[in-house]
């Protein structure tokens, strides 16, 4: 009767669900992935071969907007544009408490909106691109390929990131992070093989 059971939004659509009445929140995604990949900037190919410096530029001012967001106050300025009509045109208090370092305390289980950090959380690491390309596998969606960490090196465009952010002073992560997901197994990129044939619910 014009119910849906559930559904996967992002910030701030579950916040509105629940101040409407309609919806509660049942999982966060800090829950399901800590530290997961979530927006990308992204580019046809053949447009980064032809414009290299402009190419470079895109990931540079994505960084430094992303700099700019961990600024003092700037979390609350930012939520104050999002709720202008031509944009989200929301309640600026659901934005707001999305998006400030405090969110957390909403709810003991989720991790704040990260966006920076001195670059901690934006390296677009080959792991996570991996870690989808096992979940593809595993539905069915694609054969078994033995160079899933190529392919996602040259997706993920780590040469063009480092390069970028070498360039306005920003610091690389570690390659590799160890992570447990909601199910409870490991991933760490090190066996992608053993983990996309590890589920016991396969397509």
């Amino acid at each position: 009767e014009n119910r849906l059971d559930g559904f996967c939004a992002g910030e701030p659509w579950n916040a509105a669900a629940q101040a409407r009445g309609i919806g509660r929140t049942i999982a966060y995604t800090s829950e399901i992935w800590p530290d997961h990949p979530e927006k990308v900037l992204a580019s046809r190919r053949d447009f980064v071969n032809q414009h290299p410096r402009t190419a470079r530029a895109l990931v540079q001012t994505m960084l430094e907007a992303c700099r700019w967001l961990d600024g003092e106050g700037h979390r609350n300025e930012i939520a104050r544009w999002l709720v202008r009509p031509e944009y989200i045109g929301i309640d600026e208090a659901l934005i707001a408490q999305r998006l400030t370092r405090d969110s957390a305390a909403l709810a003991s289980r989720r991790q704040p909106v990260r966006f920076f950090e001195d670059g901690a959380v934006n390296y677009p690491r080959p792991d996570d691109g991996v870690w989808f390309l096992t979940q593809y596998e595993r539905w069915g969606m694609i054969a078994h390929r033995d160079d899933y960490r190529e392919i996602a090196a040259a997706i993920n465009q780590t040469g063009l990131y480092r390069d970028a952010a070498s360039q306005i002073g920003i610091a690389i992560p570690a390659e590799t992070v160890s992570q447990v997901l909601i199910d409870g197994r490991v991933w760490d990129g090190s066996d992608p093989d053993g983990y996309a044939k590890g589920f016991e619910i396969r397509a």
